[in-house]
């Protein structure tokens, strides 16, 4: 057939489709999404139809050796390697062999010449073409009867039309081979009944070949519905009708059809077909490399397994190319994967640093909020402390009060005074006042004295009297501390005077192992407690 050439054609660019599957008496057009979809189901079910075809082909195997009779015989081995030629070519070829040698001697001339086309058929298919080629030179057109034309005219145009594809690139060669398919052609249309379905398919055909795409498409389509999805004609008359499509530039429709073909080559066993191929080489150039790579494998295997020989070198063309385009694309993927390796790492060792930076700023939090709740227990303590001293000197000087209104009511004025001049009620609330001030000092630095005593010489450590809280130099250096470095307030707080708030000071100073940087390093003991200055950052 001339539409082997098409093979070859580079096609033009269409979206990709996938398909599901329809099988009936014939299989009806569609979307081309859903026909790919059904040809991918039919692939996936492939040997069902492959053992099928094996059960006839065994059962024939097993008729040959338990039949008796010679012409039962020759007409086994002539349907079987009629069953084999499109499943395995070279089966074809042993099981015609056969036929020739079991042949009786009493075959008429048309039965030996049956015998002899089948042979050259099975050679045509399995691309033994100088030894198909050199037997039909043996026979006499003239000599054939007019009942075994059209047999032998069909396997004149079958045998130089798969040397023609099997010639392609070689313009010369097969520019001479299609002529003489033609000329068996037309001899053949002569000879055929219109209502043949080989007439048919090839009368189509030539309104195919020449761009009478109309009537083709008319024709084709009606035929298809006449030929069970199984028979080898079907897929050969969608193969047509998707060349008339394609011609018209119907994109759509020529994948459909392709598809159609391809189903039905399946579900014939056909290991020849063309549609499966083609589909391949358009759906690679349409960048749908996955589907065209699993369809061309297919189509190589069943040419290798079939011994179609005339079929492998166009089809491993095809293989190469998806082939190649797959290696680029699995190079490109292992460079996407290396890229994605490199950035999932980048990413997990930022993560990890966001991480750790996000726990560390949790515990420094944390930190804060013991610092804060600290410092708020303790300014808590602070202003209790602060509340009981203004509560004592209240209650202290009601008492006062209450004691002068009475000593003046009751005319003791003598006495009043001599008690305000022995100082025993400033001595009482001076005790009063330096313990309250002492236990809030202390609630605020509780390892005051033993932070204080690390800055003193050894033997020069302050050692406190049994029950008592601090003594006049510690507490003027708690002050200190405090960020109160003026004698003069001080000296105020305390009651102390100035001079005395002095003495103090140098006294301890004199007692530091560091005395220039004595008072600085008292005023960064421990940590900073005074509220505002443990808020969080």
């Amino acid at each position: 057939m001339r539409k082997l050439i098409s093979i070859f054609i580079l096609l033009t660019f269409i979206p990709i489709f996938s398909c599901s599957r329809q099988e009936s008496a014939s299989l009806r057009p569609g979307n081309p999404r859903d026909q790919l979809k059904a040809l991918d189901h039919t692939l996936d079910n492939i040997d069902i139809y492959r053992n099928k075809k094996r059960l006839i082909i065994d059962s024939l195997q097993a008729q040959t050796h338990t039949l008796t009779d010679s012409i039962e015989i020759w007409k086994t081995l002539l349907e079987l390697s009629s069953q084999y030629r499109l499943l395995n070519a070279d089966s074809a070829v042993i099981a015609a062999q056969h036929a020739i040698f079991f042949s009786p001697s009493s075959l008429s001339a048309d039965e030996r010449l049956h015998t002899k086309l089948t042979f050259i058929q099975a050679l045509s298919t399995s691309g033994l073409f100088y030894a198909a080629l050199t037997s039909l030179d043996s026979i006499h057109p003239e000599h054939v009867s007019p009942e075994m034309k059209n047999e032998y005219w069909n396997t004149i145009r079958m045998a130089y039309s798969y040397a023609s594809s099997q010639a392609q690139g070689m313009d010369k060669y097969v520019n001479i081979l299609q002529l003489r398919q033609n000329a068996a052609k037309d001899s053949l249309l002569k000879h055929l009944p219109d209502t043949d379905i080989m007439y048919r398919f090839l009368y189509c055909s030539d309104l195919v070949d020449s761009s009478d795409w109309q009537r083709a498409e008319i024709m084709l389509s009606r035929f298809l519905k006449e030929v069970p999805v199984s028979d080898n004609f079907h897929g050969m008359l969608a193969y047509q009708l998707a060349q008339a499509y394609k011609k018209q530039g119907n994109f759509d429709e020529y994948v459909n059809y392709l598809a159609i073909a391809a189903q039905s080559d399946i579900q014939a066993n056909v290991k020849e077909g063309l549609a499966l191929q083609e589909l391949a080489r358009w759906l690679y150039q349409q960048g749908e490399h996955e589907r065209a790579n699993r369809y061309i494998s297919q189509s190589l295997d069943d040419a290798i397994s079939g011994n179609v020989r005339m079929r492998t070198a166009a089809i491993s063309n095809i293989a190469s190319l998806i082939e190649a385009t797959n290696r680029k694309e699995l190079k490109k993927s292992h460079t996407s994967m290396t890229i994605y390796a490199i950035t999932s790492t980048v990413l997990f060792i930022l993560t990890a640093l966001l991480a750790y930076i996000f726990l560390r700023s949790t515990r420094r939090i944390r930190a804060n909020e013991k610092k804060l709740s600290s410092s708020t227990k303790k300014l808590e303590a602070y202003i209790g402390n602060f509340i009981a001293l203004c509560s004592n000197y209240s209650s202290r000087l009601e008492s006062l009060t209450k004691l002068v209104g009475r000593k003046i009511a009751a005319g003791q004025t003598d006495d009043l005074l001599k008690m305000i001049n022995s100082g025993k009620i400033n001595d009482q609330d001076a005790d009063t006042f330096y313990s309250l001030v002492d236990k809030a000092l202390l609630d605020l630095y509780p390892d005051f004295v033993e932070s204080i005593n690390t800055l003193l010489e050894p033997d020069k450590k302050i050692e406190l009297k049994p029950g008592e809280l601090l003594n006049p130099e510690l507490r003027i250096y708690v002050f200190i501390r405090l960020g109160i470095t003026q004698s003069t307030k001080i000296a105020q707080i305390l009651q102390y005077s100035v001079n005395t708030v002095y003495t103090y000071r140098n006294r301890m100073r004199n007692r530091a192992i560091d005395r220039d940087n004595f008072e600085e390093q008292v005023a960064n003991l421990g940590t900073r407690v005074t509220w505002i200055d443990n808020l969080p950052d």
